[in-house]
């Protein structure tokens, strides 16, 4: 099974796990837009693009720079648009629960093993821990974790309100970059 955030150190990451996360979730995303653009000019339309948040977790940097990248690139098209009568939104849904939790789980976890692979030995041990973290950091945002409906839910919302608006994180609002790092660090153990 794919899982979009494969888990790779930054200073491990192969060229394969970027293109595949780019590919797909950027590349994807504008290519699919610009082939559709004409018909949704033409409607007058909305584009939702469904991003990652804005607290990026370390072990999932192909994922999170792509979702930003997406997320860059949305709200530079929403500009280039806004005359157009196009509307552009950003819908960021955080953890989203799949039907059956613990296959989700079992797939983030594999998906977290099978990255450990690309790093060398003598880095394995900080990297492992903060795999464990990670993985019991899941299963406890799983009791959070908004199930899927109700994230088709917010889309629709973002499709059809008049006009749509972006929250911010608790934490994007009331922290500063370093505490944020500090914050998530301990969290996954690094």
């Amino acid at each position: 099974m794919y899982v979009l955030f494969p888990g790779f150190p930054i200073e491990y990451l192969t060229r394969e796990a970027l293109e595949r996360s780019f590919g797909v979730t950027t590349f994807g995303t504008f290519l699919l837009i610009r082939a559709l653009m004409p018909m949704i000019r033409q409607a007058r339309g909305r584009i939702v693009n469904v991003g990652a948040g804005r607290v990026p977790l370390p072990l999932l940097g192909p994922g999170f720079g792509a979702k930003f990248a997406m997320e860059a690139m949305s709200d530079i098209l929403r500009v280039e648009v806004r005359t157009t009568g196009v509307k552009v939104s950003i819908v960021e849904p955080g953890m989203t629960r799949w039907e059956d939790v613990e296959s989700q789980l079992a797939a983030y976890a594999q998906a977290f093993d099978d990255s450990l692979g690309n790093v060398a030995a003598e880095d394995r041990p900080r990297f492992e821990g903060a795999a464990q973290h990670f993985k019991m950091l899941s299963r406890r945002m799983m009791a959070t974790a908004a199930p899927a409906d109700r994230v088709a839910a917010t889309i629709q919302r973002a499709i059809t309100v008049r006009r749509p608006r972006k929250a911010a994180s608790w934490m994007e609002r009331l922290t500063t970059e370093r505490v944020r790092d500090a914050i998530v660090g301990r969290m996954i153990g690094l």
